[in-house]
């Protein structure tokens, strides 16, 4: 008893107010649980106290790494970018990386390149340029401050490209026979000297150009050919020479023909070029080409134009299904010197200057799916100043031409059965030409050329009209397939001129003509061909030309 009255005294005693012990003992109950939850808050307290301080020594320390980071100076990559030849490349493309977002830059003229600010660390440098191999630079190390230059080698890439293609100017099995295709297509390609048709005729087997500038197919002169613009004879109804002049980009493909040919193309003894046209399109279309003159420098300066030799056609549909455009034109100038000639004459005296001008207007009109109508007009004028030009024949000499010429025609295509087809044509030609010398002096011939004067002077004009239709069939019999063609050509030529030559040392004219007389030929001729094709290996033809 006496220990439980001291403990409660204790008890008492503790706590200071002297309340009854039951009352005292539910009072420590309500200070326990209060104080419990005081120390429990005040743990939780702490512990979130201690988080807190915790996060501020992070931050703190994430501070001062970043700025040391920052504190640390950067780099600078620079180089410079050469070919095998050691020729320094500008306009290459330098990455820092290889992401997408890695920072880029191009050389200089100089093949140079730079890239400041660069962070301390690892790059790998990308450099590439259009026909080279790309060049990969790993490990490039940048320092803090530091400044990194790098040297790349740019190699030639290589690629294999294997096209197979049919060479237009290859020898097929019609060449055998003297015949021979070249389509517009490669005539567009070719390197000609000017956008004249002529200029591709000597690419041909069999046809050379001999030393007076005329085209001569199969070893025969250029008078014993015949030039065809779809089909109708175009050249000069004086002469027998080509006289057309057509722009390159109208031509759809040459035909050239220098051994056995049909008796339908006429009595030419030599060759047969015929110039099939370009139809218009079923779209508009516009074609640009040759645009740059050629400069010509003489002592370190520009002296004047060399050569232009522009060409433009446009093509399309005026009906859409069935009426058709197409219009070409072509702008020659070109001028050539004789070198030798330089060191006695001015410049515009020593060099022969060729100016032409020529177009073709086709229109197609498609009445019915059987019939067919094409019409063309040509023209083709010309000048020549000092023509040949040389050592012997100087620029007093030499006289100036000037050509003027047109060619009209109307096709008629009309399909009479499955098998059976009819073809008529009508055609005009005019060719006129003017040879004027320089002076009205005499023409005086030395032991060292011509000079003082061309020796004659000369002005006439020729006209032709063709008229000319072909029937084909085409049958089937006990000996095979047999194509027939019967069909009949009429023309009608004239030309009258005057060429009043200069008279001689004994006082008479060298030349006389009959003064405005005009010369007449009319022709008449029928043609017949019979083929027959027994086999593929089987081929047979018989023509036959009565005039």
């Amino acid at each position: 008893m006496t220990l439980a009255v001291r403990g409660e005294s204790a008890a008492w005693h503790r706590d200071r107010r002297g309340t009854r012990p039951a009352r005292r003992e539910a009072g420590a109950c309500r200070k326990y649980s209060t104080n419990e939850q005081r120390r429990r808050a005040g743990w939780i307290g702490g512990r979130m106290q201690r988080g807190f301080h915790h996060g501020l020594l992070a931050l703190a320390l994430w501070l001062v790494a970043s700025i040391g980071a920052v504190a640390q100076p950067a780099g600078t990559v620079e180089g410079i970018i050469v070919d095998t030849s050691d020729t320094r490349l500008g306009g290459v493309t330098v990455a820092l990386g290889t992401d997408a977002d890695s920072p880029t830059t191009s050389t200089d003229a100089d093949g140079t390149f730079q890239f400041v600010g660069v962070p301390p660390g690892l790059y790998t440098l990308v450099a590439s340029l259009a026909g080279f191999e790309e060049v990969r630079l790993d490990d490039v190390a940048v320092a803090a401050g530091a400044r990194v230059s790098r040297r790349l080698l740019l190699t030639l890439s290589v690629t294999e490209d294997v096209t197979v293609a049919a060479d237009p100017l290859a020898a097929p099995d019609a060449v055998r026979g003297g015949e021979t295709q070249v389509v517009g297509p490669t005539l567009t390609q070719l390197p000609l000297p000017t956008g004249n048709f002529e200029d591709a005729l000597p690419l041909v087997p069999g046809v050379v150009r001999g030393p007076d500038g005329r085209l001569n197919l199969g070893g025969t002169r250029a008078s014993q050919s015949a030039l065809l613009l779809n089909g109708l004879n175009v050249t000069d109804p004086m002469t027998g020479q080509f006289a057309v002049g057509l722009p390159l980009d109208a031509v759809a493909a040459l035909d050239v023909y220098t051994g056995v040919y049909s008796a339908r193309f006429g009595s030419a003894t030599g060759g047969i070029t015929n110039i099939v046209t370009r139809p218009g399109e079923d779209e508009w279309s516009t074609e640009v080409e040759d645009f740059m003159p050629h400069i010509r420098f003489r002592d370190g300066k520009i002296r004047g134009i060399r050569s232009f030799a522009p060409r433009v056609r446009v093509a399309g549909p005026i009906k859409a299904g069935s009426l058709w455009l197409s219009q070409s034109v072509n702008y020659a100038f070109e001028r050539d010197r004789v070198e030798d000639l330089e060191a006695f004459e001015p410049l515009p005296r020593t060099e022969q200057v060729r100016e032409t001008f020529s177009g073709l207007t086709q229109i197609d009109y498609a009445a019915t799916p059987a019939h067919r109508m094409t019409f063309t007009l040509a023209w083709f004028p010309g000048n020549i100043d000092n023509v040949q030009i040389d050592t012997l024949h100087p620029f007093d000499a030499t006289p100036d031409s000037e050509q003027r010429g047109w060619s009209g025609a109307v096709s008629d295509h009309l399909v009479l059965g499955p098998r059976t087809t009819l073809n008529t044509s009508a055609a005009v030609k005019a060719y006129d030409l003017t040879v004027l010398p320089k002076t009205a002096d005499a023409s005086q011939v030395t032991v060292d050329g011509v000079r003082q004067n061309y020796f004659n002077r000369l002005s006439r004009d020729s006209r032709r009209y063709d008229l000319a239709t072909t029937l084909t069939a085409e049958r089937d019999g006990p000996s095979g397939g047999h194509l027939l063609m019967a069909g009949g050509e009429f023309t009608h030529a004239w030309y009258r001129g005057e060429t009043p030559a200069f008279q001689s040392m004994f006082g008479e004219p060298m030349v006389r003509w009959p003064g405005g007389s005009i010369f007449t030929a009319t022709p008449r001729s029928v043609h017949r061909t019979i083929r027959w094709r027994s086999s593929e290996k089987t081929d047979g033809r018989l023509p036959a030309n009565s005039r």
